[in-house]
């Protein structure tokens, strides 16, 4: 593929494929967060109103986790290559973990207290 003597390709070739996995991991890694706390919003909505249909939140669910997960993974990678990467700019990404933890305690002593 290279031939000998193509340092800046190589080097290129090695940014341009470390971009494109770190993009996926966070992709997939908030794809993954969305869809838990979505899972966790269901489980609430089915406690508190156990007799509506709930299928048409799913276009709902996988649209907003999309959509978050595209904006998170861009913005992620936008601060790549700008050369700089900090807590601080991934506010984005702590609120909705924060959220997440929110919704998964409130679903969880839910789910306790309809059990028990």
């Amino acid at each position: 593929m290279f031939q000998s003597g193509d340092l800046e390709e190589r080097c290129l070739y090695t940014y341009q494929y470390f971009v494109l996995a770190y993009f996926s991991e966070v992709f997939w890694l908030y794809m993954a967060l969305c869809l838990n706390t979505c899972l966790c919003v269901d489980l609430i909505l089915m406690i508190k109103y156990p007799f509506v249909r709930k299928e048409k939140f799913m276009n709902w669910y996988l649209t907003v986790a999309i959509l978050a997960s595209l904006i998170v993974a861009v913005r992620m990678r936008w601060f790549i290559d700008g050369g700089k990467l900090y807590i601080k700019e991934n506010v984005l990404f702590l609120a909705s973990y924060t959220i997440f933890v929110i919704v998964a305690i409130t679903s969880s002593v839910l789910a306790y207290n309809y059990l028990s």
